[in-house]
């Protein structure tokens, strides 16, 4: 009976470890995008960069002026920023005010925020925060699978492959093939089949599009 509770233990344990390594890991990826794009903005710069190896990403979030300015890099224009309570120190009115616009935003160009309230937000909760700016990121990065804003992706045709059936591929399926594409390029054996199981994607792409003129 011992032996079998230490094994339950031990692998509650090392489940409870992969979780948290998984979690740093997604953190600093997505501190690393938000240093790149936020980094000039006039409000945030007072706090940027973000060090991926403290808790600065969620305490920064709980404001809401993050999220905000973060859907607004993903698809320009979606939030007047004028009506982003920009201050060093909210009250809890208008954080939950800035945390509603965001919610709010965000469901309009296209994340799912099912089971996120502004209390959550307000308490910088990590795995609904990440969650969150994760489809953001994932959105901003769509926006550009066209040949007119990107046409490298000519470069992604095999061999007698037809240019109108590339552009009819679902843009996540042509990011994968452009992500994978350069990878393979570069000489990174893994491949990025999923964005959803593949906990590091945006790993790949930070190194993909470095130099492709699709990252600052």
């Amino acid at each position: 009976m011992s032996t079998r509770k230490s094994s339950k233990n031990t692998s509650s344990i090392l489940k409870a470890a992969a979780a948290d390594t998984i979690i740093e890991s997604e953190k600093a990826t997505y501190v690393r995008h938000i240093n790149i794009y936020l980094g000039d903005d006039p409000f945030l710069k007072q706090f940027l960069p973000i060090d991926p190896a403290n808790n600065d990403l969620f305490n920064l979030a709980k404001d809401g002026v993050l999220l905000c300015k973060l859907i607004n890099i993903a698809v320009p224009g979606t939030i007047d920023e004028r009506a982003i309570n920009t201050k060093k120190v909210l009250n809890l009115w208008e954080r939950n005010e800035n945390h509603t616009l965001g919610l709010n935003s965000a469901k309009a160009i296209g994340c799912t925020v099912v089971n996120i309230g502004t209390q959550d937000l307000v308490e910088g909760r990590p795995t609904l925060l990440l969650g969150l700016i994760s489809q953001i990121i994932k959105i901003q990065l769509l926006a550009d699978l066209n040949l007119k804003k990107t046409p490298q992706l000519i470069e992604v045709l095999e061999e007698g492959g037809d240019i109108e059936e590339l552009m009819g591929l679902a843009p996540e399926k042509v990011l994968l093939r452009w992500m994978n594409y350069h990878l393979k390029k570069g000489g990174y054996e893994k491949t990025v089949t999923n964005f959803y199981s593949d906990l590091k994607v945006f790993d790949y792409v930070n190194t993909t599009f470095s130099g492709k003129g699709m990252i600052k």
